[in-house]
């Protein structure tokens, strides 16, 4: 079966909800193309995510590699080609999308395939974005992970990074 770039596939959830153990094990696949730490670090450099990609084909390659250069939310790729999509201070809803944005994001989320890899694979956390996408592509697979939202919060206390102590303003 031939996929197109209209047919990526989200996991989507909430911080701490578990989505990075599915995600990370969903991402073993060796038909998904997925946003790794290069395309973190170097989001306007696709064709490094894309060598990557073709190394992890091979299974010693991917092994070693896999500690180091694993998935990614790339959060400076999806602001590369949205501004703002990493930290909206509201849902991003349909309305959202620029026709320029959508034709970068699109062209961007081609580039990630190679010949073995030929689906899109993507997590998001945090806030909703699922309209937004789903305007830009209109045949994506969502899926969500949820978690009991007690074991959420604690889980959430435990991190040294959480500051919503300070207040609403701080819980993202």
């Amino acid at each position: 079966m031939t996929l197109n770039v209209g047919e990526p596939v989200f996991v989507v959830g909430t911080g701490r909800s578990g989505s990075t153990v599915f995600f990370d094990i969903f991402a073993k696949h060796p038909q998904v193309a997925w946003l790794s730490r290069l395309a973190h670090d170097y989001p306007d450099r696709f064709w490094l995510n894309i060598l990557l990609m073709q190394a992890r084909s091979y299974a010693a390659v991917d092994f070693l590699l896999g500690r180091h250069l694993g998935p990614s939310e790339a959060y400076p790729f999806w602001d590369l080609n949205c501004p703002g999509f990493s930290n909206p201070y509201r849902d991003l809803r349909a309305e959202d999308v620029t026709p320029i944005a959508a034709a970068r994001l699109r062209e961007s989320v081609a580039r990630t395939f190679t010949r073995q890899r030929n689906r899109f694979l993507a997590k998001i956390t945090g806030w909703p974005r699922v309209r937004y996408l789903r305007e830009i592509f209109p045949h994506a697979f969502f899926i969500e992970v949820t978690r009991n939202p007690c074991a959420t919060a604690s889980s959430l206390l435990e991190v040294p990074f959480w500051d919503g102590w300070r207040g609403p303003p701080n819980w993202r």
